[in-house]
């Protein structure tokens, strides 16, 4: 086994260790409680079965993108870009997104049918990323917003959030730090990592701020 595989594979396995403990426990701790309590409530099964569908579906996310990290590091990651009208994609992933978590957290305003060319896989998953770090830190009356906006050199969708949050600015610092996959941490998570290094592969902008009422963030991609 050379350097670059057992790198590999000290990159996964602490990768894995990092991220995977909190989902499991969450799955395996109301799996246990719904097996264990056939009496309980109807609202209380639903509220814990929507948080292992929720927690389930991050740990497939998240697992691609410790993959994608992985092949990075062994310089064998490639994108794929197709062209796609990828403002309907997106409408069918908030849809879905809205599904799973059985309320409308998520206002539509895609409008344009601009193609243009991109891994349309890694940017969903990379809205979709952003979208969850955003629920996290929402109160149930919240709502996020994403609209679509095309410049001459750019397709943008701008995400945003009215909320008044503590935690936004943290956020906020998260999305903007400089830092290295080994520096992987609370401050500096995978997934937001990952969503750094598809921008860069896409030549694409990531812009991050807080407003006074709230969060704003700029996926700008190239027409």
């Amino acid at each position: 086994m050379n350097k670059k595989e057992i790198k590999f594979i000290d990159l996964i396995t602490d990768l894995i260790t990092h991220e995977f403990k909190t989902p499991i426990n969450t799955i395996s701790g109301f799996s246990e409680i719904l097996s264990s309590n056939m009496s309980l409530e109807e609202s209380k099964r639903k509220e814990y079965l929507k948080l292992i569908n929720e927690q389930s579906h991050y740990l497939a996310l998240i697992t691609d993108c410790i993959i994608d990290l992985g092949k990075m590091e062994l310089e064998n990651f490639r994108i794929m870009k197709n062209p796609v009208i990828i403002s309907d994609l997106l409408k069918k992933k908030i849809q879905k997104l809205n599904r799973l978590n059985s309320t409308d957290f998520i206002i539509d305003k895609l409008n344009l049918s601009k193609q243009i060319n991109v891994d349309e896989r890694k940017i969903l998953g990379l809205v979709e990323l952003l979208l969850i770090h955003l629920k996290k830190i929402i109160s149930t009356d919240e709502k996020i917003e994403i609209t679509d906006i095309e410049t001459e050199k750019h397709l943008i969708f701008k995400i945003t959030l009215n909320t008044k949050s503590e935690e936004k600015e943290l956020l906020v610092s998260k999305l903007n730090k400089e830092g290295e996959i080994n520096e992987i941490s609370h401050e500096n998570p995978t997934s937001i990592y990952w969503i750094k290094r598809i921008m860069k592969y896409h030549n694409g902008i990531l812009n991050n701020k807080n407003t006074e009422t709230g969060i704003e963030i700029e996926i700008k991609l190239l027409i």
